[in-house]
């Protein structure tokens, strides 16, 4: 991981063990609401350039 954002080395091992055990479920939900939000609204502002941002 990149940054631990204040977590300690066993909260980041617990952290990434939790992500690894689900991650078919998580990617699964991502991918759902990312393509719900776009089919139903493909112009919203979540979809702006980078620069934009």
């Amino acid at each position: 991981m990149q940054s631990n954002r204040g977590f300690s080395c066993v909260e980041i091992s617990r952290i990434q063990n939790l992500v690894e055990a689900n991650q078919t479920q998580l990617l699964a939900g991502w991918n759902e609401f990312f393509d719900f939000r776009y089919l139903t609204h493909p112009k919203s502002h979540y979809h702006r350039r980078s620069s934009q941002r």
